[in-house]
């Protein structure tokens, strides 16, 4: 059976109206989702998304600023209950700590493949190049 997965969105992002799947312009949520889509189905992506809740690569984006902090604001949490995905298959998360309790918190099955990468403690530089190095491979 195939999984769902979560990517993180990003700080820097496009300046209008987008696709989620081109709006996010950083470094990281690329490599996250070239890795995704080496491994998933377009339909099968989902980007959490600080003002958006879980969004697929086709949903129309605005500009926005939002992060997640350390605890999720009631307002956060809301909206990820309302976005939340099917709960029929296991979540996998890729991304930083905070994206995967964000996912954990609305998702009764869900996945961390971040440190099954070995990439927990590792720097953002490294974490790059692993996502650059293992697409196809899913742990």
């Amino acid at each position: 059976m195939r999984h769902r997965v979560v990517i993180p969105c990003g700080a820097k992002k496009a300046d209008g109206p987008r696709r989620a799947g081109q709006f996010y312009l950083g470094s990281y949520h690329k490599q996250c989702l070239a890795w995704a889509r080496s491994n998933f189905e377009e339909h099968e992506i989902a980007i959490l998304s600080a003002r958006y809740g879980f969004v697929g690569l086709d949903r129309l984006l605005q500009p926005y600023e939002a992060t997640f902090g350390r605890v999720l604001t009631n307002e956060q949490a809301a909206l990820l209950r309302r976005t939340s995905l099917p709960v029929s298959r296991t979540a996998l998360v890729v991304g930083g700590k905070r994206y995967f309790e964000a996912a954990q918190s609305v998702l009764p099955r869900v996945q961390w493949l971040t440190p099954q990468m070995g990439l927990s403690k590792a720097g953002l530089g490294y974490q790059i190049q692993w996502l650059k190095n293992h697409r196809g491979f899913l742990p």
